[in-house]
C-alpha cells in the first residue's frame, strides 16, 4: 500500500489505541468555513452531520424600512458581548420575519461565522457537543414552533443550549409566526432571548421608496399606502404582487387593477369630520346647533351601491318658529335656562348627495337638511361617538 501526493495522514489517539486515517488534501479544516448549512443526521441514530446548503442565503438585492438598521444593532449587539445572543422574530407571514432573519446571516458570512440552519427537533447533550465543536456561529431556527413542537415539550430541551452551558458564544436566530407557539420560558426572557421583534404588518416605510425603484407613480404609491393601513395583514408579498400586476397592466384603473388578486380588499371608511344641521321653517331655512356630545356619529363605509352605515339619532338643539331657541328651566328650582333637546333618526335612505373624493354627504328628513364632511378613518369597522367626539 502507497500513499499518494495528494493524502494526508491524521493519527487519532482513543485510549491505548492510535488509529490512522487518510484524508484527500484540501478536504480537512480545522474550522467549518463561513456559509449555509443544515444539520443532517445519519440514519439509525447516526452521528450528526452538516450538509452544505449555499454559500449564503438568496436575498433581494436591497432591504427597506428600518431592515438595514435593524440588522446593523444587532450584529454590533452580538460582537459587544460576550455570551451568546438570541433574536427572536415573530408575527405574520410575509411582513419580513424570514428576509431579516436571512439579511443578517448573510452579513455574518461576510464577517466569517458559519450559518447552521435547524429543520428537525434535535436536542439534548450529542447536539450540544455538536453545536460546541463549531465554535462560533449563527445558529437558525426558522419557524421554530413547527420543528419544536412546544405542546411535545421539544422547546424545553433547548434551554440549556440557550442557557449558555455549551462554552464559547454563539448567535441563535428564531422565526415564528405566532408569539403563543413559543415556550414561556424563551418569552420576556432577555438571558435567552435578547431581542424579540414583532411583525404585525409590513412597514408602510417599505412602500414608497420599493415602489419608487421600480419607477411606478406617486398616485399608484398613495393608493398603495391606503390600502396598507386598510388592511391589518398587509404583507411585503401583496405589495410586491400588486406592483408586478402594475408592470404588466399600467393602464388599468388601481381598483380594477387589484381585484382579481389573492388578498383582501377592503372598502374605504369614513368619520364625519364636521356637521351642519338646518330647517326649513315657511320660506326661511334656520341653522340648528347639533348637540354633538348626545350624538353617537356611525362609520361610513364606502360600497358600490352608496354609502353604508348604522341608523342613528341626531341630537341637536330645538328652535321655534321663528328660529329662536327653545330654552327650559332645568328644574323648578334653577332659574338658569337650558336648550331644549329633540332628536331625528337618520338612516341610509335619507341620503341625497354623496362624494366619497370630496369627502360629502347630506341628508334630508322632510324639513331638516344635514350636511356634513367626511374624511377617510383607517381601522374603523364599528359605531363610535359621543361624549363630544366626533367619529
Amino acid at each position: 500500500m502507497s500513499i499518494s501526493d495528494n493524502k494526508e495522514i491524521r493519527f487519532i489517539e482513543d485510549g491505548s489505541n492510535i488509529n490512522l486515517q487518510v484524508y484527500t488534501k484540501g478536504l480537512v479544516s480545522h474550522a467549518l468555513k463561513p456559509a449555509v448549512y443544515y444539520v443532517k443526521q445519519y440514519p439509525m441514530g447516526g452521528p450528526l452531520y452538516f450538509k452544505h446548503h449555499a454559500n449564503k442565503i438568496e436575498l433581494p438585492d436591497k432591504l427597506y424600512g428600518s431592515a438595514p438598521g435593524r440588522v446593523d444593532r444587532i450584529i454590533n449587539t452580538y460582537m459587544k458581548r460576550e455570551r451568546s445572543t438570541g433574536v427572536l422574530f415573530t408575527g405574520i407571514k410575509g411582513a419580513g420575519k424570514t428576509l431579516l432573519a436571512g439579511a443578517i446571516c448573510n452579513e455574518m458570512i461576510q464577517c466569517g461565522y458559519p450559518v447552521v440552519m435547524i429543520d428537525q427537533p434535535f436536542a439534548g447533550s450529542g447536539f450540544n457537543e455538536f453545536i460546541e465543536a463549531i465554535g462560533e456561529c449563527v445558529v437558525l431556527f426558522d419557524e421554530f414552533g413547527k420543528t419544536y413542537n412546544n405542546d411535545d415539550g421539544k422547546q424545553d430541551d433547548l434551554l440549556s443550549l440557550l442557557d449558555g452551558v455549551v462554552p464559547g458564544k454563539r448567535m441563535f436566530v428564531f422565526t415564528e409566526n405566532g408569539i403563543e407557539s413559543i415556550n414561556n420560558y424563551l418569552v420576556h426572557r432577555p438571558g435567552r432571548v435578547f431581542y424579540h421583534y414583532h411583525f404585525d404588518k409590513l412597514e408602510e416605510s417599505v412602500i414608497k421608496p420599493y415602489c419608487k425603484d421600480l419607477g411606478l407613480d406617486d398616485n399608484f404609491i398613495d393608493n398603495i399606502i391606503a390600502q396598507h393601513k386598510r388592511i391589518d395583514n398587509f404583507s411585503f408579498d401583496m405589495l410586491k404582487g400588486i406592483c408586478d400586476e402594475k408592470l404588466r397592466y399600467d393602464t388599468l384603473p388601481f381598483m380594477e387593477l387589484i381585484a382579481p388578486l389573492n388578498i383582501p380588499i377592503e372598502p374605504r371608511r369614513f368619520k364625519v369630520n364636521s356637521i351642519k344641521m338646518f330647517r326649513q321653517i315657511g320660506g326661511e331655512r334656520f341653522e340648528v346647533i347639533v348637540s354633538e356630545k348626545d350624538t353617537y356619529f356611525p362609520a361610513i363605509t364606502e360600497t358600490e351601491y352608496g354609502p353604508e352605515f348604522n341608523s342613528f339619532d341626531l341630537f341637536y338643539n330645538e328652535i321655534n318658529d321663528n328660529g329662536k331657541p327653545v330654552m327650559l328651566k332645568s328644574s323648578s328650582k334653577d332659574k338658569n335656562l337650558m336648550p331644549k333637546k329633540s332628536s331625528i333618526w337618520i338612516t341610509a335612505d335619507d341620503r341625497v348627495h354623496v362624494d366619497f373624493e370630496k369627502g360629502e354627504i347630506a341628508f334630508m328628513d322632510q324639513d331638516w337638511l344635514v350636511e356634513a364632511t367626511m374624511k377617510e378613518h383607517f381601522g374603523v369597522k364599528y359605531t363610535y361617538g359621543g361624549s363630544g367626539a366626533f367619529l
